[in-house]
Parts: C-alpha cells; sequence; structure tokens
C-alpha cells in the first residue's frame, strides 16, 4: 500500500508540475494604454504584427500585420474561411504568441467570440455579466439587442436559466446575448467574431442599426468586425482582406470599390450593392402582427442622441465601496485602461451566481434540477448489485480464504499447548510480536493464520530444545517454519488477485459500463437540467472510490474481521471470564459505530453533491477563458471558484472532526480491553484456575492487538458505507430513463427506406421537456419526393426544433412524423437515425483524424473522402496539413475554424447514404463566396435524388427552393414556392425585402 501510494503520488506531482511549468499567455503581447479622449484617436494599433498560436509553432498564423482603429470607427476584418479572421481579434486580444512586432489597445475591451460563451445562468445575469445592475440601461441594451420579443417568449423572461452552454437557446438568441454582455459592459473597444452569422437578415440590420452602424449605441466606441456579412460592410469605416494570414487589401468601401480588387469580388458575387442595404422602413403591408413584433422600430434621431449621451456619460462611474463580505480584489481600483469600465458592485462579489444546490426559485419554468442525494441507510440492494457486479464466485472464493485460514489456525494452537512449557511458551509469545512487528500487520491481515502459525511453531521448537538439551532436527523445524513464510506470501498473492482483477476492477467497469451506456442513451431533457460538472463527478470522483477506495475498505474490513474473531477465541481460552465481557464490549462498539455513522454518511453524501458544482465552474470556465480574459473578470471568476471549493470544504472539514471523536472513544474502549484481559488473567491465576503461563502471555500479547483491529473494524465498516455511497450515485445514473428503444425488432423498416424520401408532418406538436411551453405547435407540412425545401423564421422561430423533431431527439406531444408512410415514431431509433444526414448548426468533431471525423467506421476508401472533401471546399486545405486524411484534429476541432468545422461536418453528410439530408445554418460561417460554391454542390446532380431541407438565415440560400417554410414562434405561419409567397407580401415578402433580395425572385 505505502508502494502504490508512493507511486500515485509521484504521478500526481509530475502531473501538477508539468501543469505548473505550462507555458502561461505572452506577458508583453499587448500594451495597455490610457483610452483616448476624442473622437478619431487611435485605440488598436499593431504594427508589423507576426503571430502563432504558440512560443514553439514554427508556422506562423498571422504575418506583417500593419492595422490602426481609431475611436468612433467601425473597422470589418473579412475573408475567406480559414483566412485569420479570428486569429486577428485573438492577437488583439493577446491570445496568440507575438513573433515580432507590436500591438497597443487604448482602452479596456469588450468581446464576442464566434461560438458565444453563455454561463449556465440566466440570461440577465449573462449580459449583466458582474457589473452593477442599471435597469435604465439594461432596458436599451436588449432592446438595441432585438431581445425584447425573446425574452416575452421565453418561460421566465430573462430569469430564464439558460442552462449549461446555452442551451435552451437558439443559435441566435446566444449570439445576441453575447453582443447585449459586450454592449452593457461600456468598454472602450469592441472585438466582434462574427457576431452576424447566426441571425436571420432582419435582425442583422436592426443590429447594424441599433448597435453597430453610426446611429447604434456604439457609435462612439471602437468597434472591430470580423464579418461575412456584406451589408454591414457598406457602413463600416474601414475594411481589411485577410488571405492566408496577410492584409492583402485595407481602406474605406468606396475605396475598395473603386479598386475593383478582391472586396469588390467578394460583394458582386454575393449580388448585393448599396441598395440591397437599406435601412427597415418597415414591415410589409400583409405582414403578421408577429412581423411586426419582429422587426423592432427603430428609435428617433433625437431619442439616439440622447442614449448615445447616456452612454457616455455612464463609462465614468464613481468606484463603490466593497462590502464587509467582499474580496479585496473587488476593491481595488483598475489601472490604466480599467478605469473607465464600469466597477463590479458588491453584489457581484458577496458569493456565486445563483445558489451553490443548484437551485432556482420555486416559481422558476427552467430551473436546473436539484442534484439527487439519498437520505439515511444505505439499502441492502446496492450491497446485492456491488456483489453481483464484483463475480458472486470471486467473492464466495475470497470469504472462503478467510474463513479457512482462521479455522485452521485453531489447530496448530491447540498442539502447541499440550506440548509447551510454560517459560517457553511466554518466552515465544515475545518473539512473536517481535518477529512480526506491530508495524507489519496491516500488511499481513490476509495472511493471520500463518503468521500466528509460525509463531506457535517457534513456540514447539523452542519446546522441543528445552526437553532434548540441545538442537536436534533443525533441518525440518526450519523448513517448516520457512513453508509457513511461504504460504503467508501465496495467501496474500492469491487474496489480492481475486479481490483486486476478479472482484473490484470486475465491478467498477461493469458499474462504469452501465452508467455510460445509460448516459448515452439518455433524452436531451436530461442534459437540459443537469450540468456536466455533476456527470464529470459520477464518472471521476464516485468511480474513483469504486476503483480503488472500496476494495481496499473492503479487504481491511473482512481481514480485521477475521482476525479479531481469532484473536477474541484466542483471549477467551486463555481467560475464560473474558467471554462474558464479548457481548457488553460488542454492544458498546456498535453503539458508537451507528452514532458515528449516521454522521459520516450523510457528510460523505454532502461531500459528493457539493464536488459537482466544482466541476461545472471550471469546465464552464475553461470554455470561457478568452472572453474572461477580455472582461478582465479572471478575479471575480476566482473568487466564485474558491467559494464553491469552500463550500465543498465545509461537508469535508467536519468528517475529519468526527473521525477524530471516534478514535478517541474506540482507544478508550480498548483500554478497557486490554485492562479486561490482564485484569482477569490475574484473578483467574489468584483464584487457583489452571492457565499455563504460555497462554496468559499469549491472550495479553494478543489483547494488545485486539484493540487495533477492532478499531479499525468500526472504522471500515462506517467507511464501506460512506464509500458504497459512491455505488448508490453510480447505480441511480446506470438507472436513468432512457430514449426509445435503438431498435424495434417487430417494427423494423426496410433495408432501402427511405427511398422516396417523402415526408410528412401531421398536426405534429412538441416541446423540449415536461413543464416548458410547446416549442412546435400544430405543425403540418408535406414534403414531396426529392423535393428541396427552405426553411425560414425569426431566431427562436423553432427551426432547428423542426430538425430535432425529425431525428426524433425531442419526442411529440401530439401528431406525428411519417417518412415514405412509416410513422417515425414507431420504429427504433437507430434504424431512423442511420437511414438520414443531418450538419448541425453547431458542428461536432472529435479528436482524433480527418478520416476518423468523416468517417468513423472506415468504411469508405481515400477516393471518396477525397472526392466528398472536394465538394464540401476543403481539399486544398487538408492536402496543405501534415498527414492529409492523417492529419490531426485537436478536441472540438479547436485547430480549425468554425467555418472550416461546418465544412468536414458537410463533407461527412456527404458520405452518409441518405435520401434525406438536413442542414441547420450549415454554412452560417463560411464566407459568401464559399457558400456560393457550396450551394452549387448541393443542388448539383451529386444531390437530385435526394430531399433536402435547409434551415438558413441567409435568404438568397433558399431562394430557388421548390418551397419555403415559414416558422413562427413555432408554428407554419406560409409554406409554398418563393414567388408565391413574394406575392402573398407576407412575413417571407418581409425577410426577402430586409435582405434586398426582392428583384432575384420578382
Amino acid at each position: 500500500m505505502v508502494i502504490t501510494s508512493i507511486i500515485e503520488a509521484s504521478v500526481a506531482v509530475g502531473r501538477l508540475t508539468s501543469y505548473l511549468i505550462a507555458e502561461e499567455i505572452q506577458p508583453d503581447a499587448i500594451i495597455v494604454k490610457p483610452p483616448p479622449e476624442e473622437l478619431g484617436e487611435e485605440t488598436v494599433v499593431i504594427r508589423d504584427g507576426t503571430f502563432s498560436w504558440n512560443r514553439h509553432e514554427n508556422k506562423t498564423v498571422l504575418t506583417d500585420i500593419n492595422f490602426r482603429a481609431h475611436k468612433g470607427e467601425l473597422s470589418c476584418i473579412v475573408g475567406r474561411v480559414g483566412a485569420g479572421k479570428s486569429s486577428f481579434l485573438q492577437s488583439i486580444l493577446g491570445d496568440l504568441w507575438k513573433i515580432k512586432g507590436e500591438v497597443e489597445v487604448h482602452g479596456n475591451v469588450a468581446y464576442v467570440a464566434q461560438n458565444p460563451w453563455i454561463m449556465n445562468a440566466t440570461v440577465r445575469e449573462n449580459i449583466v455579466f458582474g457589473y452593477r445592475f442599471d435597469a435604465e440601461f439594461y432596458d436599451k441594451t436588449v432592446k438595441a439587442c432585438a431581445l425584447i420579443d425573446d425574452f416575452a417568449q421565453l418561460p421566465d423572461g430573462d430569469e430564464t436559466v439558460v442552462g449549461e452552454r446555452g442551451i435552451s437557446l437558439s443559435g441566435g438568441q446566444k449570439a445576441r446575448v453575447a453582443l447585449a454582455r459586450a454592449v452593457y459592459a461600456r468598454a472602450d473597444i469592441y472585438l466582434l467574431d462574427d457576431c452576424l452569422s447566426a441571425v436571420d437578415s432582419h435582425v442583422g440590420r436592426h443590429i447594424i442599426n441599433n448597435v453597430l452602424g453610426p446611429k447604434g449605441l456604439l457609435a462612439s466606441k471602437t468597434r472591430v468586425l470580423a464579418t461575412n456579412s456584406i451589408p454591414v460592410l457598406v457602413q463600416s469605416d474601414y475594411i481589411c482582406l485577410l488571405s492566408d494570414g496577410e492584409i492583402v487589401e485595407k481602406g474605406t468601401y468606396r475605396q475598395l470599390m473603386a479598386m475593383k480588387g478582391l472586396v469588390s469580388e467578394v460583394i458582386k458575387s454575393a449580388g448585393q450593392n448599396d441598395s440591397g442595404s437599406s435601412s427597415p422602413s418597415g414591415s410589409s403591408p400583409g405582414g403578421s402582427d408577429s412581423e411586426t413584433s419582429t422587426v423592432i422600430e427603430a428609435e428617433s434621431s433625437q431619442e439616439k442622441d440622447e442614449m448615445e449621451a447616456e452612454q457616455e456619460g455612464l463609462t465614468t462611474l464613481q468606484a463603490i465601496k466593497p462590502g464587509p463580505g467582499s474580496s479585496s480584489a473587488a476593491g481595488k481600483r483598475r489601472t490604466g485602461s480599467m478605469g473607465t469600465l464600469r466597477r463590479a458592485s458588491t453584489a457581484s462579489f458577496r458569493g456565486p451566481r445563483g445558489k451553490l444546490g443548484d437551485e432556482e426559485a420555486p416559481q422558476s419554468k427552467t430551473k436546473q434540477a436539484k442534484e439527487h442525494s439519498e437520505q439515511g441507510k444505505v439499502k441492502w440492494s446496492v450491497y446485492g448489485e456491488y456483489a453481483k457486479t464484483s463475480n458472486l464466485g470471486a467473492v464466495a472464493f475470497y470469504l472462503f480464504t478467510l474463513v479457512a485460514a482462521q479455522t485452521a489456525s485453531i489447530v496448530p494452537l491447540v498442539c502447541a499447548d499440550r506440548s509447551g512449557s510454560s517459560l517457553s511458551c511466554c518466552a515465544c509469545s515475545v518473539q512473536t510480536l517481535f518477529v512480526f512487528p506491530r508495524r507489519s500487520l496491516d500488511k499481513c491481515r490476509s495472511n493471520t493464520t500463518f503468521r500466528i502459525a509460525g509463531g506457535i511453531w517457534l513456540k514447539s521448537w523452542s519446546d522441543k530444545n528445552t526437553k532434548a538439551g540441545g538442537n536436534p532436527q533443525v533441518g525440518k523445524y526450519l523448513g517448516i517454519y520457512f513453508l509457513f513464510g511461504v504460504g503467508a506470501a501465496g495467501l496474500t498473492v492469491l487474496q489480492t488477485l481475486v479481490l483486486w482483477i476478479f472482484c473490484s476492477i470486475e465491478a467498477s467497469r461493469k458499474l462504469h459500463e452501465r452508467m455510460a451506456t445509460a448516459i448515452f442513451r439518455s433524452p436531451m431533457s436530461f442534459f437540459d437540467v443537469t450540468p456536466a460538472g455533476r456527470i464529470l463527478n459520477r464518472f471521476s470522483s464516485d468511480i474513483y472510490r469504486v476503483d480503488e477506495v472500496l476494495a481496499r475498505t473492503f479487504n481491511m474490513l473482512f481481514n480485521n474481521l477475521a482476525k479479531s474473531g481469532f484473536t477474541l477465541v484466542l483471549i477467551s481460552v486463555a481467560t475464560p471470564l473474558f467471554a462474558s465481557l464479548i457481548i457488553p464490549l460488542g454492544a458498546m462498539y456498535i453503539f458508537i459505530q451507528r452514532y458515528y455513522l449516521r454522521t459520516s454518511r450523510e457528510l460523505k453524501r454532502l461531500d459528493s453533491v457539493s464536488r459537482s458544482p466544482i466541476y461545472a465552474h471550471f469546465q464552464e470556465s475553461l470554455g470561457g477563458i478568452s472572453t474572461i480574459r477580455a472582461y478582465r473578470q479572471q478575479d471575480r471568476f476566482e473568487l466564485e471558484n474558491e467559494w464553491r471549493v469552500d463550500a465543498n470544504l465545509r461537508a469535508y472539514f467536519p468528517s475529519i472532526s468526527a473521525n477524530r471523536w471516534l478514535a478517541v472513544r474506540l482507544e478508550f474502549i480498548g483500554g478497557i480491553v486490554i485492562l479486561a484481559a490482564a485484569g482477569l488473567s490475574v484473578i483467574a491465576v489468584s483464584n487457583g484456575a489452571k492457565l499455563s503461563a504460555g497462554w496468559v502471555g499469549l491472550a495479553m500479547s494478543y489483547a494488545f492487538t485486539i484493540t487495533t483491529s477492532l478499531n479499525w473494524i468500526v472504522r471500515q465498516t462506517v467507511e464501506v458505507e460512506t464509500n458504497i455511497v459512491s455505488v448508490e450515485r453510480v447505480l441511480e445514473y446506470a438507472r436513468l430513463p432512457s430514449e426509445a428503444p435503438e431498435i424495434v425488432h417487430r417494427n423494423r423498416p426496410p433495408a432501402s427506406w427511405p427511398a422516396r424520401g417523402e415526408v410528412e408532418f401531421n398536426n405534429y406538436s412538441a416541446r423540449y421537456r415536461e413543464g416548458l411551453d410547446l416549442v412546435l405547435k400544430n405543425i403540418k407540412l408535406d414534403i414531396k419526393s426529392h423535393e428541396k425545401i427552405g426553411v425560414v423564421g425569426r431566431t427562436g422561430a423553432g427551426k432547428s426544433s423542426l430538425t430535432l423533431a425529425l431525428f426524433r431527439i425531442i419526442e411529440a406531444d401530439s401528431g406525428n412524423i411519417t417518412i415514405d408512410g412509416i410513422n417515425t415514431s414507431s420504429i427504433g431509433l437507430l434504424d431512423l437515425r442511420r437511414r438520414l444526414a443531418i450538419i448541425p448548426q453547431d458542428a461536432a468533431l472529435f479528436e482524433g483524424t480527418i478520416r476518423d471525423n468523416l468517417d468513423p467506421g472506415h468504411v469508405h476508401d481515400d477516393t471518396e473522402l477525397w472526392s466528398v472533401l472536394e465538394h464540401a471546399r476543403l481539399k486544398d486545405h487538408v492536402a496543405s496539413m501534415e498527414g492529409g486524411l492523417e492529419a490531426k484534429i485537436n478536441e472540438g476541432g479547436s485547430n480549425l475554424s468554425q467555418g472550416q468545422r461546418q465544412l468536414v461536418s458537410l463533407a461527412r453528410a456527404m458520405l452518409t447514404p441518405s435520401n434525406i439530408l438536413v442542414l441547420d445554418e450549415a454554412t452560417a460561417a463560411v464566407d459568401v463566396q464559399t457558400d456560393a460554391l457550396l450551394q452549387q454542390t448541393l443542388r448539383s446532380p451529386l444531390f437530385a435524388n435526394r430531399t433536402i431541407i435547409t434551415v438558413a438565415h441567409r435568404i438568397n440560400t433558399i431562394l430557388d427552393s421548390d418551397r419555403v417554410v415559414v416558422l413562427d414562434k413555432g408554428e407554419v405561419a406560409e409554406f409554398d414556392n418563393p414567388k408565391e409567397l413574394i406575392k402573398k407580401r407576407g412575413i417571407f415578402y418581409g425577410l426577402v425585402k430586409e435582405a434586398g433580395l426582392l428583384q432575384d425572385v420578382e
């Protein structure tokens, strides 16, 4: 055990050391200076900047960058997929390694990442982000970011808990919440990474006019926007075109259009011009109420001027004195550029957001489920489940070796007593104690038989020597004594093998598999209300206890039980009066054990439950580390982590105190046992009892060890029950409600299904989970074979929910969906999902190679893989990567841009032999030129025989669809071919008008 602990400690120290000495962000990557006072002054300057991902990276991501941004200007960074737009913004944040050059930042920074980082908190907490709440400016912010209607639709308004990674929000809603956070921060410099790609064109227009444009809330601020949106370029002050990490063109919109260079080609290829960027003058004449509410009317010029003036006035706030419970970090005045940022209020530092117990207000519809914790004694069924998973045969064999060993030990003891002399027996007893020192007891508990029998054999040998007056048969006695040692070692090895290999490892493997299977088969509603930290806690802390702690505890318990039973028999034989004390002593031990157990068990449960928020918060913080650094909120998140750790320690430290309480009482009772054994022996001898000195000496020597064994029994019974709680928690997740069966054997679709690709929604309604409002309401659609269907609607209208319903990620509340005449709810999920192909809104890539991500089953040859990469416009990039198809993909595809990740997902879908293809914002993050090429591919003969359902923000991508579905608040508002919808002058007409594409359709 000691050697194992040393090895584990050395590994842990090595891992900690490698982490602590790991490379940190470059301290001089950026130079922070005070913010400018006048419009037109420089706020961001990059001089001859060359950057790489880290110090050891040979390949540069940005080369010879020269860039200047000024107060009150909107600078747009454009370029193809993978050109380096996001890296450009990260270089200003200081997240890249600066090889040469200088980066100056004048003022504080607000950052909106391409993948919006949303905390597991309420919408308001995500927007306010630790700053003092100002109701008036907050209302102006959410109105400017087009969030008013969304708040009306959310179950609890802006107090809605959005879940982990904002899972209950749509992609557009997450983007606008992240933008609102930046606006509310009232920074000097705004770095916006493609924040318009996730929203509809009319919402994007509203954001341009009310936030980013010359009359928006941020008109007096420096805005650097990486974008593929053409309309915003018209209102920009400065445009930079990136290509392969270099600035190849820069200037104003008019200058670049006059140059007729690459930027001009990009804009013309998108079919955009100045006339297409007109501001929304109002909703269409035939527009519905929802359309009127969707396009939020612009404020008057006077109101905008007042808003700008108020914003300027709010940028110089007086520091707020921290309260008594505040961290000293909260009270420090931020130096340099941070002086103008609104200071976080004392309320932000009194405690972590929400409650550590994961509870929300009782009236909240979106509260996350409180982590379940059993109460009272652990059920015997939990022990039974653990025994069954441990291999019952191995458990029985392990227990048999213990019982057999202790039973066999009685025979040599009796034989030894019949032939022993008093003096030699007593001497031998003492010798036994020193031959097997007390420190060895813990290591030898499993071989007590051989240890005791070896001692008795020494006694017998000594007796023979005394009688013979010499030392005859040395070889015989020495050989047998050696065999006892070999037997002890052999029994230890055997018991260890059986315990760990056939019991412990087997049990932990089976329990882990059961829990993992249950998690993978759980419905999405489970993940909506369960933070990842809780799941990680079960798979790390609880599985660790099942892996190592529980088996070791059981081993110590059983061995101490066996040893104590034998020792009590030995003392009772030597001192019969001692037997009368066994029952009262046992009752006393049991009373203390039960009294202590009730406290220890609940403390262990509290410890397990309070550890989950630590994992969740840490994982969440890592996911948003760039955003946290940009807002310079490290102190607040460190403090929140400390609060969560303290909450966990509040359950841990009392367990240490309770342990000391137990130790004092057990040692006291142990002293009584020793006193009783010695006192009763003296009384028995003084009363003329025929007790040999050998027996009395043996009893006395073991009386000293019995106290340790009894103490360990009490401790280990408590440890068993407190650690079996981990099995209880694992079994809880192993028994989670599951999705529908993967295969329904009596109702399997034909092998060619779906041959036609006909999809029909029959009055279909669905909700994400019970208790929430319907997200789809009475959907009635009839999609014909090989038809190309576009799905449009305002952000949050239910577009992505429609695709989730098709794959049965969410189940029907009423109605059904049929594909080629087969009700999808009547077949297995595996049969359904394998026959459909989807390119999701959030492209999911796994750590591995390009080949692994394209073809997880490795069933396609290289020719097919290169073919789909060419169609997805990724062939050149993959060919340039080291290894080609074997090129490494980092976790989550972090070494690819967002657009490239979407293209990999598109290529993967092309390999799926399905007649139905669903595209959920599949090209939202790619540039206009690449999008146009991909649209050509999707309309090529390669996809001619597929039914394609396209969810899109870019209206131009679905204008040539056979029919278009317009969703509004979860209902089908319009469904017809694009030209007919334009004639009706309804919602679709308004969307097309907002995009400036009416001429293309009419």
